[in-house]
């Protein structure tokens, strides 16, 4: 958090909720994914059950949207090779 949002400071029991709630939406969009995979016959996920699954478990809203283009620019931005 600290290289996303260096200026703010966390305690650590805000940091456990936080954590217990990533673990839980990770483990959501995890399960969802691979329920996908399988009616598709696929032995692994890729990008696009994990973007189906978001849709999903957000229910379509401005969220799943906001979420989905977020995970899309990042993984472009870690996939793309870095100039050094």
């Amino acid at each position: 958090m600290k290289e996303v949002l260096p200026y703010i400071e966390i305690t650590p029991k805000a940091l456990e909720i936080l954590n217990v709630f990533l673990n839980y939406i990770f483990e959501q969009i995890a399960t969802e994914a691979s329920k996908q995979a399988q009616c598709n016959g696929e032995s692994k996920i890729n990008t696009i059950e994990i973007q189906y699954a978001v849709l999903q478990v957000y229910q379509r809203g401005d969220l799943a949207m906001h979420s989905m283009w977020a995970g899309l620019t990042a993984l472009r931005k870690y996939c793309t090779p870095q100039d050094k």
